[in-house]
């Protein structure tokens, strides 16, 4: 893994899209000595750039702290939520064995000591059947203050020569599907932030954008929905003109070792764009007995909002709990 750690953005405690849910996974993907029957080589490399500013004294633990920062990816199979996870390697080469199928790289963490960075990529690739390898691309991920830009990179030929050594008994039925990163989702013109004046929502409190009414929203917890087709329903904005965008996102479980499972945005399972009012009924069920993450951005004239968080902050007599740009959680009966 290429990596340059000049700073470390603090988020351990307050993640925007994680939360633990229980003991380590099982769900861990290492890198392929030998080929697998019914199983496809995927390979690529991945370079991992951070960048950022801390407090002086975050810093300076950081920097005495003989902890190494390790990487991680999570990759979403062709069914269910359950996350593999994977190591990435210090020069970032990959060559993992999987089934044929569709597969989400969700996204990534990059770890050190307390100190950890997390996010969505969102990418989509395929393995194919009739193929004993396929090659992704080089995935670039650059951290910066808190935000992060994922760049997808043909390096083909380099690295299909050193899949070629690395596997000489099978260096012919090569073919190459970069990871496909999602598309700018919706039609607009335009982003600002969801607390413009234009838009008329109440920003002082502990959400940004519009305030969740249903399903009901509570810190680190995922309320049960009356139905399957739930209602989402939030205050309505008071500027003239203003109409919504809706999205619903599977949770994603995602472990490795030492630390305790955590949830992340998986797939989305839900996009309506311009609703005319401040609520909105699936009509298609969701899945029983899941976790989900849900958002609202506003819209005028072409123009939309960054999607609505929340952040809290809890004192008790053990401990302290808080978060910073959470979206909305929920589960289902």
């Amino acid at each position: 893994m290429m990596l340059t750690f000049q700073y470390a953005r603090l988020l351990s405690l307050l993640l925007a899209v994680v939360a633990t849910v229980g003991c380590a996974s099982r769900h861990i993907l290492t890198d392929a000595e030998q080929p697998v029957a019914g199983r496809v080589i995927v390979f690529g490399q991945v370079d991992v750039e951070i960048e950022g500013e801390i407090q002086d004294e975050l810093q300076e633990w950081a920097d005495e702290s003989d902890d190494t920062t390790t990487c991680f990816l999570m990759i979403l199979p062709p069914e269910g939520s359950q996350a593999i996870t994977y190591q990435i390697n210090d020069d970032g080469v990959f060559f993992w064995n999987l089934a044929p199928g569709d597969y989400e790289l969700s996204g990534f963490r990059c770890q050190k000591g307390a100190l950890s960075q997390v996010g969505i990529v969102a990418g989509s690739f395929t393995v194919p059947e009739d193929a004993d390898a396929i090659y992704i691309g080089n995935i670039q991920l650059t951290l910066v203050r808190g935000r992060h830009f994922t760049v997808i990179e043909d390096k083909a030929d380099e690295l299909t020569t050193v899949y070629q050594r690395k596997f000489p008994s099978r260096t012919t039925n090569i073919t190459a599907g970069l990871l496909q990163l999602p598309a700018k989702l919706g039609t607009f013109t335009g982003i600002t932030s969801e607390c413009c004046d234009r838009w008329g929502v109440d920003c002082t409190g502990q959400f940004r954008g519009v305030t969740p009414v249903t399903p009901i929203v509570k810190p680190n917890e995922f309320r049960r929905a009356d139905s399957l087709t739930p209602v989402f329903s939030w205050e309505a904005a008071e500027g003239e003109d203003v109409s919504y965008d809706l999205i619903v996102y599977e949770a994603a479980r995602y472990g490795f070792p030492g630390i305790n499972d955590q949830l992340m945005k998986g797939r989305m399972v839900v996009y309506q764009e311009n609703i005319p009012e401040a609520r909105f009924q699936l009509s298609e069920p969701l899945r029983a007995d899941s976790t989900y993450y849900w958002s609202v951005r506003l819209r005028k004239s072409g123009v939309v909002s960054r999607w609505s968080t929340y952040s809290h902050f809890g004192f008790y007599v053990f401990y302290t709990t808080s978060g910073y740009g959470q979206w909305f959680a929920f589960s289902t009966p």
